[in-house]
């Protein structure tokens, strides 16, 4: 009995093995892949890729010969230091990984025997390496616990690394812990018991360390375990097997008539035996039984070189595969190579690796890939040679599967990341398949769904095919002059064929702009739709919109054109008609909507949404669809819209998608709705899943080149059996959607890869020394502050998704909430400032799910100069220096103190009469300009305003006189106060209405309210009159243009109280404890005697009131108020006098018209300007213009002009030709016979404009020529070119008089500087002018108030030695950039030179004067290094401060 089976197993082993030797490969199955090549370029080490693991957190290692590479799914970190110890030769070649996942470590083997250790934690490599045994390296076993190492002459070594060092252990005959060294076999049983064989006998290692002796005295040549089980056969055929306890179980004995063992290299339990393979025979041992025999399955020189957890995977040196399945009956045989060069050439000619699913990949060195499939029961074979090849060598290194299901195939070529295609099926048809270079043949331009699952095709090549879906057959329909962009069919039957260029056919008639007798607006359409009326509207490109009825007969049709004003509007893209009648336009200029049931169209009844009128985010929509819920989508050049429109409010609601939210590219070309609601959007880059429920985006590549991704405009549509048909820039794709797609992992999580500090990575030498765990296992990290800008990398290992790997973070200290999702996987910041942050980060798992977080916290510290210990320092230096100062202070007290008296004394004359100078100016000009006046209307013509304003300008330079005498009698102690009854409202009102038309002119808004019409107080009529003045005067000069000025009169507690309030720039905080005090130059610096505040302010308590200033809480400026009694008891009866009249025209109206004319700038260059023009009306025009510019010099007669040429020396000459006593053409030519003249630019300005007088002009030299009446602003342009050439001219002219004088200097033989041999005293002289730093030419105003305002600001700062520019720029209130430029431009140096040009111009004329030494000089003008400034100023000025001038 026992016989027959064994017969019977025997023959169904042999039947077996035939059908697998003859099973043919399969090209194509059901399995597909996907996948990308990753190289050098890449940033992989190495294109030849010898091994590849994945560590337990997630990472990709990759072996190469030049060092270890390790991949996150976006870029590699090369680890080239394999070794700690920086003496010993480092060793790049890694030929094998080993993972051992329980301790965090990556081992690493060298074919020079070296092997290196990384420890996942601490992020760094230890290397091996033993000298006196080099040999012990060659073999090696890893077990769960540790790595063994052994060789044929040693013995074992049991090796352990932790803390950054080796731990070895031996097992050898020497120590007594191995019965034999030699021939050695390790493996491992489920209890991690370590069972040695050699050619004495077996040891058995338990967890603990021990060593126990199991067999002794027998050559062992076969060692084997399933875990449970340990099978040993010795070299005389004897055979032991035991359980994982140690326990013997049976023996038994392989007799010679069965055969010889001899050499074995692969060995296992299936099906209840014990396989040995040897190199000539196969023998199996029941382990029931004992018994051994010889198996229907021989397979002889069989190897195994991969562990798979299903299988049993075996290979010969014939080219054939073996797969056992570990608990099943499959046994399978493969002839997968046929090649024997590539067979004998390479000792491991395949390499196998297992999915989750039981799929077998197998890779060969010579013939490509294999898959098996196990449930389909069927081989696959993919090659270099298929039509989209997924590798491009065939020899192929090895093969990985990850955690993520991703396929990992090595190569010499690079590493191939491969994904199976479960989540997409699809076909892709091309038209023309047998054509190779004629792109237009397959470029799919259109797709309409004609019904009985046939699709009308047409492409770039202008050819429309029938395609049926069913049998693949298609059917050339017709041919083209240019390429049909629709293909539809009205409900009667006929055919409505758009074209790009060649007009529409309407059931085979041609209608076009070209044709007289079917004329057509138009000859480019792209989409035709029917309404319920039986209306075909039809979507033009450049031609708008058109509506043509529905008709019967033969008569041309007639066509309504609307929407074609508009250029964008007009370019229609697509049209779609909605369940409900509505007719949704996508255009370059977003989206139309119309009602079509609606029987007459006017251009009213559109609604328009577009990024124009900010109802949507985009403008180009490319096409649109209507999903199974009325929702709308369109895909836009921008992202995808999903859209529902609100027919109460007439409002398009939309929700839009983009690369940020997974969608693989924003520009979206096509869409389409599979059966399951979810939305498919083709784009230029590949098609993405849109599920419409949750909004989860999922992004696929169809094919491997780029034109089976560059999808289609609105070339897509849907079959009766739910498969899709998109058409793109190679034929067509067909998908067949699956109700769901698989997503990633619940427990996946974003982890941190890398973070480049300053744009260096971490992992790199620089930065070393901050890591001290591994980046992902790193949760603080502490930075100087000088490595202050991050980029962190992040990734969650989805390799085969991770282009749709979505992820968000905000950094704490920076962000307040999460920043946009982003498919980005690093994040950056820059100069961020000394302090704590955290990061957040997170990735999405599928539906709206995110992960976990991870968190890093960042501490930037501070530089050692803001430390607690740099204070302490610092504290001691300043003690110090105190303690020296006040030692110095005690010495020179009383002389500072006499110094600083001079030197206020100084100050304030000077101060005092330039601000006198100045207010005196203005009734000056006030009283020039009457006269001037007067004087032009002749004599007897005077008018009465001109009489006026001669009279006002006297008596405002009284009044100011008078100021001066008042405050003379105030510090004196002599002003009387003279009150006398008086109307006070009336009073003020007066005063009032001379300001009031200067207001007007500034565009100011004045107002007057009182809270009465007439009020009788006892008031000094001439004091309140000053005060009031005082107040509007600075309140009209210091509101800006189109400001507000309120004037209020109010009663309180019998107090008359008149404020004023502005929202002119106020008084800074800073400023407001001197503000009545004398010399406070008003109140926003701009000028003024700087008494009139604080005389005002004295007059107010001389009258028993007071004056106070507050910030305006209406207006945000100024608000001055005046508090005046309204009881006669306040006053001393020698107070009041008898009323006298008062003088009602004390105030002109017009005064404040000359204040105006004051405050607007004079010219904004320094630059003057001749003009000599003997019309005067001329004359004065011109001036009028130039002034602006230039200071102008005016003659009438050409003699007088010219005498003065000489002594004014202008940048510009402008003259006529006709002149009294001497010519234009005179005048020239003796200028440019002078050498002093002959630089100075002539523009001639006449009313010759024939040919003789220009030509005569130009040879005279005249630089322009100008005819009268000429255009004013082309002058003013002539003349800043001019005169800025002459500025720049002048400028080279200087510096090359300088280097020459420098030049002179340096070659002059020295003498003694303070007398000659003669004895007579030489004085030394400044070699440099004191002149400021002179702008260049000034284009506009602009340009003037900037200098103004730099000199001004500079000037207030010049003692402080810590302006810089920084301060610079913010007090202009503007970027440091812009300061830079505007004063490089104007002022023509940089404003650190300006700045540093000032400070030593005006310590020079510090110098001059004499009062103080070259240390308080320096200080004073901000040096607060006195060597520093020595240097500086002998740079400058060629000589030591402390003998400049003597």
């Amino acid at each position: 009995m026992k016989r027959n089976i064994k017969t019977f197993y025997t023959l169904l082993y042999i039947v077996g093995f035939i059908g697998f030797w003859l099973m043919p490969l399969q090209a194509s199955g059901s399995i597909k892949l996907d996948g990308k090549r990753l190289s050098a370029k890449d940033g992989l080490s190495c294109n030849t890729v010898n091994d590849i693991i994945q560590d337990r957190d997630g990472f990709i290692w990759l072996g190469t010969p030049n060092v270890v590479s390790r991949y996150d799914g976006y870029q590699f970190i090369n680890f080239t230091n394999l070794s700690k110890n920086s003496g010993q030769k480092t060793h790049h070649s890694i030929s094998q990984l080993i993972n051992d996942e329980k301790h965090g470590l990556i081992w690493g083997y060298n074919p020079s025997n070296i092997l290196c250790c990384f420890d996942l934690e601490t992020a760094h490599f230890s290397d091996y390496f033993d000298k006196e045994n080099a040999a012990l390296l060659k073999n090696r076993f890893k077990s769960q616990n540790g790595m063994w190492l052994f060789s044929g002459d040693f013995g074992a070594r049991y090796l352990t690394y932790s803390n950054g060092k080796f731990h070895a252990t031996d097992y050898t005959t020497k120590n007594g812990k191995l019965i034999g060294d030699h021939q050695l076999q390790m493996q491992e049983d489920f209890k991690h018991n370590i069972w040695i064989a050699s050619d004495k006998g077996l040891n058995r290692i338990t967890p603990d360390g021990k060593s126990h002796l199991m067999l002794k005295n027998q050559h062992i040549i076969t060692l084997t375990t399933d875990g449970n089980h340990i099978a040993v056969l010795t070299d005389k055929g004897d055979a032991f097997l035991y359980d994982n306890s140690g326990k013997p179980v049976r023996k038994s004995h392989l007799p010679s008539m069965v055969g010889y063992v001899g050499k074995s290299r692969a060995s296992f339990f299936w099906q209840g035996e014990w396989y040995i393979f040897t190199q000539e025979e196969t023998f199996a041992m029941n382990l029931k039984t004992g018994i051994f025999h010889k198996p229907a399955i021989q397979i002889p020189n069989a190897m195994s070189k991969s562990f798979l957890k299903s299988y049993e995977f075996l290979y010969d040196k014939k080219g054939n595969a073996y797969l056992f399945s570990k608990k099943g009956n499959l046994f399978r045989k493969f002839h997968l190579l046929d090649d024997k060069a590539y067979i004998n050439g390479r000792d491991k000619n395949f390499v196998a690796a297992e999915d989750a699913h039981g799929n077998v990949y197998i890779v060969s060195y010579g013939n490509g890939l294999f898959i098996y499939n196990p449930k389909e029961d069927e081989l696959q074979h993919f090659s270099a040679a298929d039509k989209n090849p997924l590798f491009h060598s065939d020899f192929l290194l090895s093969v990985f599967i990850d955690r993520s299901g991703c396929i990992w195939i090595c190569t010499g070529d690079g590493v191939y990341c491969c994904r199976e295609l479960k989540d997409l099926h699809t076909e892709h048809v091309r038209i023309e398949p047998n054509t190779k270079y004629r792109e237009w043949s397959n470029y799919v331009r259109h797709i309409s769904n004609i019904g009985n699952d046939k699709l009308a095709v047409s492409t770039r090549a202008n050819r429309t095919y029938i395609y049926d879906a069913r049998t693949q057959q298609r059917t050339l329909e017709r041919q083209t002059d240019a390429c049909v962009y629709d293909y539809a069919i009205d409900p009667q039957g006929r055919k409505w064929i758009a074209t790009k260029g060649d007009g529409i056919y309407i059931d085979n008639v041609r209608y076009s702009k070209y044709e007289k007798d079917h004329y057509a607006p138009g000859a480019s359409f792209y989409k035709t739709i029917f309404d319920k009326q039986g209306r075909a509207w039809i979507a033009t490109w450049g031609e708008g919109l058109l509506i043509t009825p529905q008709t019967t007969g033969q008569q041309p049709r007639k066509f309504e054109q609307f929407l074609n004003a508009d250029g964008k509007e007009a370019q229609i893209h697509d049209l779609l008609l909605d369940r409900k009648g509505r007719l949704w336009i996508c255009s370059n200029n977003g989206i139309t909507m119309v009602n079509t049931a609606e029987r007459k169209i006017t251009v009213q009844k559109f609604l328009r949404f577009n990024d124009e009128n900010g109802k949507l985010p985009v403008s180009e929509i490319n096409c649109g669809i209507e999903a199974h819920d009325g929702k709308l989508w369109f895909a836009a050049t921008g992202g995808v819209l999903k859209c529902c429109y609100d027919e109460k409010t007439g409002e398009l609601e939309y929700e839009l998608f983009d690369t940020s939210k997974g969608l693989t590219d924003n520009n979206t070309r096509s869409l389409e709705e599979d059966n399951y609601g979810n939305i498919w959007i083709g784009t230029e880059e590949g098609i993405s899943r849109l599920n419409a429920k949750t909004n989860d985006i999922r992004s696929f590549q169809i094919g491997r080149t780029i034109f089976s991704n560059n999808f289609t405009e609105n070339c897509a549509t849907r079959l009766k059996d739910g498969r899709l048909v998109f058409g793109v820039a190679d034929g067509m794709i067909f998908i067949q959607p699956s109700r769901t797609i698989s997503m990633p992992p619940a427990h996946m999580r974003a982890v941190i890869t890398d973070l480049a500090i300053n744009g260096i990575s971490i992992y790199e030498a620089e930065n070393e020394q901050f890591l001290t765990k591994a980046l992902n296992y790193t949760r603080e990290i502490s930075l100087p502050h000088d490595k202050n800008s991050l980029n962190i990398h992040f990734s969650n290992f989805d390799y085969p998704h991770i282009k749709d790997a979505i992820y968000q973070y905000y950094m704490e200290g920076i962000d307040n909430t999460w920043r946009p999702m982003t498919s980005i996987n690093h994040a950056e910041f820059s100069d961020l400032n000394p302090g704590s942050y955290t990061l957040h980060i997170r990735t999405r798992i599928g539906s709206n799910q995110w992960s976990e977080e991870t968190l890093l916290h960042i501490t930037i510290c501070q530089p050692w100069y803001n430390t607690v210990w740099a204070w302490c320092i610092y504290l001691l230096i300043i003690c110090g220096a105190g303690v020296l100062y006040y030692r110095s202070w005690r010495r020179n007290f009383e002389l500072n103190q006499q110094i600083a008296l001079e030197k206020q004394m100084s100050d304030f004359r000077i101060n005092f009469f330039t601000h006198i100078s100045h207010e005196f100016r203005t009734p000056l000009a006030i009283i020039q300009s009457a006269v001037e006046k007067m004087m032009t209307k002749g004599e007897g013509n005077a008018s009465k305003n001109s009489i006026y304003t001669l009279s006002r300008g006297t008596k405002r330079l009284q009044r100011l006189i008078n100021q001066l005498m008042e405050f003379r009698k105030i510090n004196t102690g002599n002003m009387k106060l003279n009150v006398e009854k008086g109307e006070i409202i009336g009073f003020v009102r007066s005063i009032y209405n001379d300001f009031y038309t200067v207001a007007k002119q500034k565009d100011v808004s004045m107002s007057f309210t009182p809270w009465t019409s007439r009020h009788e107080l006892l008031f000094d009529q001439e004091k309140v009159e000053t005060i009031v003045y005082n107040l509007l005067s600075n309140a009209v000069k210091y509101t800006p243009d189109r400001g507000i000025i309120s004037v209020r009169l109010y009663l309180e507690n019998d107090i008359v109280f008149f404020s004023v309030e502005d929202n002119g720039p106020g008084i800074k905080p800073e400023r407001e404890a001197d503000l009545f005090k004398p010399f406070m130059h008003g109140y926003a610096s701009k000028g003024g005697m700087g008494i009139g505040l604080f005389t005002a302010h004295q007059m107010a308590e001389i009258h028993k009131g007071s004056l106070t200033y507050q910030r305006s809480r209406n207006l945000g400026g100024s608000r001055f108020c005046l508090a005046l009694p309204d009881d006669a008891g306040k006053y001393q009866p020698e107070d009041i006098i008898e009323k006298k009249a008062l003088d009602d025209h004390s105030i002109d109206k017009d005064e404040i018209d000359m204040i105006v004319k004051e405050m607007t700038p004079k010219a904004i260059n320094n630059v003057t300007v001749m003009v000599i023009e003997d019309d005067p009306d001329m004359l004065e025009q011109i001036k009028s213009e130039l002034s602006v510019y230039f200071h102008v010099e005016t003659f009438m007669n050409g003699k007088t002009g010219y005498e003065n040429i000489r002594k004014i020396k202008p940048a510009l000459l402008i003259s006529d030709i006709q002149l009294p006593e001497m010519s234009g053409y005179e005048i020239v030519s003796n200028m440019k016979a002078d050498p002093e003249t002959q630089n100075i630019p002539v523009i001639m300005l006449t009313a010759f404009d024939d040919t003789s007088h220009i030509l005569k002009a130009y040879k005279n030299f005249v630089d322009d020529y100008m005819v009268k009446p000429c255009n004013f602003k082309l002058l003013i342009a002539r003349a800043l070119q001019f005169v800025a050439m002459d500025l720049k001219a002048k400028q080279q002219a200087e510096e090359k008089a300088k280097l020459q004088e420098e030049t002179l200097q340096e070659n002059a033989p020295k003498e003694n500087p303070e007398q000659t041999s003669g004895g007579e005293a030489i004085l030394i002289k400044p070699v440099k002018e004191l002149k400021k730093n002179e702008p260049t030419l000034l284009m506009s105003t602009l340009d003037k108030k900037f200098k103004d305002k730099l000199e001004a600001i500079v000037a207030q700062h010049i003692s402080d030695n810590n302006f810089n520019v920084d301060r610079l720029a913010e007090l202009l209130c503007m970027g440091r950039t812009t300061v830079y430029n505007r004063t490089k431009s104007i002022m023509g140096v940089s404003p650190n030179i300006y700045i540093q040009n000032e400070r030593l111009r005006i310590a020079a004329k510090l110098l001059l004067e004499g009062e103080y030494t070259v240390s308080e000089i320096s200080e004073k003008v901000g040096f607060s290094d006195s060597t520093y400034f020595y240097k500086c100023f002998k740079n400058k000025y060629g000589i030591a401060p402390s003998k400049y001038g003597k």
